[in-house]
């Protein structure tokens, strides 16, 4: 997201020796000449107004200004020697930036006050919470049931015996999805309409949102807030998108779309594929096959997975089969 600079704002603080407020730009007390410790922040007025004063606004794109390690003199950035003592300054401390600033009409969260009165009780004593009567041992009976019910699922499902079964009929299935030439209304951008279709109306919509300038394109910019810049002045700045916009457009065309099925069934092992209607073209194929066994344990049904395997499954041939407990058949194989 670009940030865009509206302008600067010159900031205050409050020395601590006399509690007078000084402008951002004094760099001791106006009134007892104390310099500002570094400890104590710039605050952001409410009513403050972007500079328009030159010299002021020069002032306030500088850089961070720098605390004399010796006195304690905050200077601007850039001297290379204190103002006040002459120290050199190649081992002072910047002063804290980049802070989002907030103003005296919309304050920071407050802190916890240490010397604000305790709250008091109610006029009736609170109720003592009840202790709960669950204890851990309880739940042994139902993890108990739970353990037993995982066994049998996994007797059921995962345990598995050898039959004998015979094929005692079989049965396929293939459909074709029906395409048809119709004509259809979409919706697309204009440099991605089909070349043959026929454009019926257009509307200016945002496609795509940048940080750069575009032709064509909207500046969208969020609430301007302040930045401490760390030498007595705040950077209003703010977040700015450009939404750029292009014409998405409903268009008509031909085309090849769903419009039937055809299925064609048999009992056989000479599974075919249904004719298709005049004038129509193929979508997606669709195949399934089922053989039927006889066991002793009863009638039992295998899908196999395709039409050279389902090929194999004469009626009255013999087969061994792996069933699990719920009578699925696992696998197949030739005695």
């Amino acid at each position: 997201m670009a940030k865009k600079v509206l302008g600067y704002k010159e900031l205050s603080w409050v020395c601590p020796n006399c509690a007078t407020r000084n402008p951002g730009s004094a760099r001791v007390c106006r009134a007892c000449g104390a310099p500002q410790p570094d400890r104590v922040e710039f605050e952001l007025e409410a009513n403050a107004a972007l500079l328009q004063d030159v010299s002021a606004v020069q002032a306030a794109s500088q850089g961070v200004d720098i605390h004399c390690p010796y006195c304690g003199t905050r200077n601007p950035h850039g001297t290379p020697q204190c103002t006040r003592c002459g120290g050199d300054l190649s081992e002072g401390a910047l002063r804290r930036a980049g802070q989002v600033m907030a103003s005296a009409a919309n304050p920071p969260a407050a802190a916890p006050n240490s010397s604000a009165p305790a709250p008091q009780p109610l006029s009736s004593p609170a109720q003592p919470v009840k202790a709960s009567a669950f204890r851990p041992w309880m739940a042994l009976p139902l993890l108990a049931v739970l353990l037993l019910c995982c066994v049998v699922l996994g007797m059921v499902f995962f345990r598995t015996e050898t039959v004998y079964g015979a094929v005692s009929s079989v049965a396929w299935q293939r459909s074709i999805e029906v395409l048809t030439l119709q004509a259809v209304t979409r919706e697309a951008w204009r440099d991605e309409v089909p070349e043959q279709a026929q454009t019926l109306s257009c509307r200016q919509e945002v496609r795509r949102t940048q940080q750069e300038p575009a032709p064509n394109a909207r500046e969208v910019c969020g609430t301007p807030y302040d930045v401490d810049k760390g030498n007595g002045y705040s950077e209003t700045q703010q977040d700015c998108v450009y939404e750029v916009y292009d014409d998405l457009c409903r268009y008509s065309s031909q085309e090849w779309v769903v419009t039937d099925e055809v299925t064609l069934r048999g009992e056989d092992l000479s599974p075919q594929w249904p004719s298709l209607p005049a004038e129509s073209r193929e979508g997606s194929r669709s195949e399934s096959y089922w053989v039927y066994f006889d066991t002793q344990k009863g009638a039992l049904t295998y899908q196999p997975e395709d039409a050279a395997w389902f090929s194999r499954f004469a009626p009255g041939s013999e087969w061994l089969l792996s069933v699990n407990g719920a009578g699925q058949i696992l696998d197949v194989s030739l005695p």
